[in-house]
């Protein structure tokens, strides 16, 4: 397995991750509608209408509504989404571990089955859950939830109306072809979904600064394919070989989006900034064209043995 075959199957990995949070995003955000309605048809939550339709805003029906937001706590919490994100991306991570483990084991056979590796694993799950915390989401969808909830008694609107709306925004939708008409209130925590992508890279890139240390690599290739909305800072450098000496020393370059506290020795786990897809993979300095060696040579970079 060669770098960019490795750096490939990592973004394959990650973006597959990425569908699954979609998906168990979409599946919550059900969930959730679906105890609603449940709850709200059901004799000791069902709310008192006027003939008109309209839901009446009676201390009873504010009571109801309040229980009803109670109940659906567990579905994100205590055993449901945050739970679930996490077995997500530990199952991700174990991949990604598998894969590097085969790709630095092909350099150097007595690699594999270090414990250091399978500490990390934990350590990057551990760091995310600890950011997709309860908190966060109570202000990302229990909020807006409740703010919908509240709609049956403040708007005005009948309760069909309300129920409908309510639906439309929690729920994703597509359309007859399968394409994608709206976002959910989950589905739509497009930051949920980068810190996650986010951690999967970052996992990822201290898995190689470890085994670069383990094996002693100076040389590594800038991989990782090419979106639209690429950083310059990325466009220059993707898949080209350089020096650790080297991507040090960018450290100290001011590039759009370059993340905070990017400094000689976190630039290899941070690389592009935000959002960054790319990977830094360690490379037998045999692999290396001379053309990037003379260059490196040249600036000063790397001192030829």
């Amino acid at each position: 397995m060669e770098a960019d075959d490795l750096a490939r199957l990592i973004d394959d990995l990650i973006e597959a991750n990425y569908s699954r949070v979609d998906r168990l995003n979409e599946s919550k955000e059900a969930e959730i509608w679906n105890t609603i309605l449940r709850l709200l048809n059901s004799p000791d939550f069902a709310l008192e209408l006027y003939p008109s339709g309209i839901v009446k805003p009676t201390g009873k029906n504010i009571q109801k509504i309040n229980g009803i937001l109670k109940k659906l706590e567990p579905i994100l919490y205590e055993n449901g989404y945050l739970k679930a994100q996490g077995e997500v991306l530990s199952s991700t991570t174990e991949k990604l571990a598998e894969a590097n483990e085969s790709y630095f084991t092909a350099i150097k056979p007595k690699f594999a089955g270090r414990p250091v590796y399978r500490d990390l694993v934990q350590t990057t799950n551990d760091r995310v859950l600890s950011v997709l915390n309860k908190n966060v989401y109570r202000e990302s969808v229990m909020n807006a939830v409740e703010k919908s909830m509240k709609n049956f008694y403040t708007t005005g609107s009948t309760f069909d109306v309300v129920a409908k709306q309510f639906q439309a925004d929690l729920v994703t939708s597509y359309d007859q072809s399968g394409d994608l008409v709206s976002q959910g209130y989950i589905r739509n925590m497009f930051w949920a979904k980068r810190i996650t992508r986010d951690a999967a890279f970052s996992f990822v890139r201290e898995y190689h600064q470890i085994a670069t240390t383990d094996l002693g690599l100076q040389w590594g290739k800038y991989s990782g394919g090419l979106v639209r909305d690429s950083r310059s800072f990325c466009e220059k450098r993707a898949r080209k070989y350089f020096t650790r000496n080297e991507v040090e020393s960018w450290s100290g370059d001011k590039w759009q989006g370059k993340s905070k506290g990017t400094n000689k020795n976190t630039i290899f786990t941070l690389l592009g900034g935000y959002n960054c897809r790319h990977t830094f993979i360690p490379v037998d300095v045999r692999v290396v064209p001379k053309s990037a060696i003379d260059k490196a040579i040249k600036d000063g970079y790397y001192k030829s043995e």
